[in-house]
């Protein structure tokens, strides 16, 4: 098949040709399957039979990009170009596995991937196990019999490919996938949770959730979480059913909700929801934006507050119930389950405190839900103790009522008005101004540096929120009455 290369990408194909005249460069991999797509491209990855790395750095220095290893072992090499920029290029550089082209195209995972371009004859597709049939016919097929087993994590990468490209496969393929997923065991948390993440952002997490549970992924990430130390120790000191032993209906209809609750945000258009969207304040068109722009802030390795919640949310119901099993211990519980994730799939610290007060905010509001109507003081003391990850507790909330046959309109009021507070209230319930401070206290009050500074400041914050304290004069006599009290 003659494949016509967008004029733009064949220059700069040339280019990097150009730069290593003395050795053949070929295009490999998802490249060429989304160049016969007809798709753009902005990942490129590069095999040559020696030499990998002195590429890589070689077009690093003509193309003035960034460089780092990515295997010494397999000389591989990553180098990007325009960083951060729209117009991003990452390019990766690798050695032929085998002594030839071919053999290291038939040591690949599907046939679909497993075609190459020569850089010196862009027009010509090199696909010698059938994969553009392969993708003509909207068929998933092995790249060899080992191709599974050889690297586990192509398991992740079927779900992305069926996703993605919506292909079938034969049942034979679907029980190597399960045997397959049972290795998984043996790759590293890295490379689980970029692989992950990336299947998470497909459209239809409720289809991805499916294929995952079918392949028998979902069994061994949930394995994998569970026998992290921290909630291995939680789950054998509770009682309860297997992990997996949960409504999948429910499951399902929850994760449908949130995805269309996030595209909703996404859109920041109140009038463009299809579905009956809760009455809550998401639907004011200030707090649609402000939400989106909390969801494309990146909290650590580029991973966006958007990508972690829906990891959360895609592990919380599983665990839910052990974590709430001890209502005095749900500060504990949840940060059994944050450290387990995060040391599961090698997620940084500002992530582990993501998912443990996303997870406590969650419980909060439980408890909170037992009230007739909640205060601002409560409010405040909420935001207080799990600060602005609250937002998502309160929307995961939302997102569990509205998935729920049973909705009672009155039992997300709670979740509403935290989500109202934070983004319309802030100097009002949230963060009071400071009318004095600790030094304040001791000038004027004669006050010993100490806890009970913190407690007089916290206590004076609390009586703002109430409408007890409105100015700095009635900041200090407040605390001169306190201090009479407790005397």
């Amino acid at each position: 098949m003659s494949l016509r290369v967008d004029k733009k990408l064949a220059e700069f194909l040339r280019e990097v040709r150009n730069t290593s005249p003395d050795q053949k460069i070929y295009l490999v991999g998802g490249a060429v399957r989304d160049l016969v797509l007809g798709k753009t491209v902005k990942d490129l990855d590069f095999v040559v039979a020696d030499g990998s790395v002195e590429l890589a750095k070689i077009v690093k220095r003509h193309f003035h990009g960034v460089w780092y290893s990515l295997d010494d072992e397999h000389q591989s090499a990553r180098v990007i170009l325009k960083q951060g920029d729209a117009d991003e290029l990452v390019l990766d550089f690798t050695a032929f596995i085998g002594e030839t082209l071919e053999q290291d195209l038939r040591q690949r995972d599907f046939t679909i991937n497993a075609m190459a371009i020569d850089l010196d004859n862009m027009e010509e597709v090199i696909d010698p196990l059938g994969g553009q049939n392969d993708l003509r016919d909207g068929k998933l097929r092995l790249g060899s019999p080992q191709s599974l087993i050889s690297d586990p994590l192509r398991v992740l990468r079927a779900v992305r490919m069926v996703r993605t490209l919506e292909l079938s496969h034969t049942l034979e393929i679907t029980e190597k996938l399960r045997v397959a997923s049972k290795g998984l065991n043996r790759i590293s948390g890295e490379r689980i949770r970029d692989e992950l993440l990336k299947c998470l952002a497909l459209p239809n997490l409720s289809l991805t959730y499916e294929l995952l549970k079918d392949y028998g992924i979902l069994d061994q990430l949930l394995h994998r979480t569970s026998e992290q130390e921290s909630l291995k120790k939680l789950l054998a000191d509770s009682p309860g059913e297997n992990l997996t032993k949960i409504d999948d209906d429910f499951e399902q209809s929850f994760l449908q909700t949130l995805e269309k609750v996030i595209l909703y945000i996404e859109k920041e258009d109140p009038d463009s929801s299809d579905f009956d969207l809760c009455p809550v304040s998401i639907s004011l068109p200030d707090i649609l934006k402000k939400l989106n722009k909390n969801f494309r802030e990146t909290l650590q390795g580029g991973r966006t507050r958007k990508q972690l919640l829906i990891l959360f949310a895609f592990f919380f119901p599983h665990y839910s119930d052990y974590l709430a099993d001890n209502q005095k211990e749900v500060d504990s519980n949840c940060l059994a389950f944050a450290e387990s994730i995060t040391n599961a799939f090698m997620l940084g610290q500002k992530e582990k405190q993501f998912f443990e007060l996303v997870c406590a905010g969650y419980w909060e509001i439980f408890s909170l839900d037992q009230e007739a109507r909640v205060s601002a003081l409560q409010i405040y003391r909420y935001f207080r103790r799990v600060g602005s990850y609250g937002v998502e507790s309160a929307l995961l909330h939302l997102v569990n009522y509205c998935a729920s046959s049973s909705l009672l309109p009155e039992k997300i009021s709670i979740a509403d008005a935290i989500i109202f507070t934070w983004f319309r209230e802030q100097t009002k319930i949230v963060d009071p101004p400071r009318f004095v401070d600790g030094d304040d206290l001791q000038k004027i009050l004669h006050l010993n540096s100490g806890p009970e500074l913190g407690f007089y400041l916290e206590s004076i914050r609390e009586a703002q929120v109430t409408g007890e304290v409105k100015t700095r004069d009635e900041a200090l006599a407040y605390v001169t009455r306190l201090i009479g009290e407790r005397k």
